[in-house]
């Protein structure tokens, strides 16, 4: 039990550390800049909007669907940031006052590829239409290595939205309408400028070489 516990609390300093790592290294990619946006909750993004320069506009969309969004707003404006909050339906307009953009991860694939909340995929598309960098901050022990095997991800997590978007609606127009949806979407690497990790900021293309190295890594832990 002693050594389960001792590698326990070694598993949570590594991550610990790992995650101040990351949010160093995008933190110094923001230097000299005056706004950003972030998209979708993420404890990760929520440190780093903590560290930044307080001189720095943060612009959160507001993720309605699953409402992760709001989350942002406390560490924004208790970091003295000019805090803008907005309908996901302004990303666009929104999008072209800032000079990056950064999103969380709940998992990725060695080949670049990142899974994230739905609507990353809207927001990807906008980064690309509009030249802007679109950064991923995650730790490397979000990878998921099954697609060199052939395998993918077996759930996007199936959704009914009438519980976020519809929860003051009458019974029977809810009951007549499908809400059905999914929570998470893949982000293919030609959409990402960077994905940060411990190991710095890595080329999209890059992932699967430093995802072998991580893994190898791991074998002497």
């Amino acid at each position: 039990k002693l050594i389960i516990n001792n590698q326990i609390d070694y598993q949570i300093g590594k991550i610990t550390k790992d995650i101040e790592k990351i949010v160093m290294y995008a933190s110094n990619l923001c230097e000299g800049d005056q706004s950003l946006m972030v998209f979708d909750y993420s404890s990760t993004v929520e440190r780093f909007i903590k560290e930044l320069n307080p001189q720095i506009s943060v612009y959160i969309a507001e993720s309605r669907a699953l409402d992760g969004g709001r989350p942002f707003l406390k560490a924004s404006i208790e970091s003295k940031h000019h805090t803008v909050f907005f309908p996901d339906t302004m990303m666009m307009e929104n999008l072209k006052k800032c000079q990056k953009v950064f999103i969380g991860a709940e998992s990725f694939y060695t080949n670049g590829e990142v899974i994230n909340t739905i609507g990353s995929d809207i927001l990807a598309l906008l980064c690309k239409e509009l030249n802007k960098p679109l950064y991923v901050l995650t730790p490397m022990n979000k990878l998921d290595d099954r697609n060199k095997y052939g395998y993918y991800r077996n759930s996007k997590m199936e959704y009914d939205y009438s519980v976020k978007i519809a929860k003051d609606w009458d019974t029977k127009l809810i009951g007549a309408i499908e809400f059905n949806g999914i929570k998470l979407i893949g982000v293919a690497p030609e959409y990402l400028t960077g994905i940060v990790t411990e190991f710095g900021i890595i080329p999209p293309h890059a992932m699967y070489l430093k995802s072998e190295q991580y893994l190898e890594g791991k074998k002497n832990d």
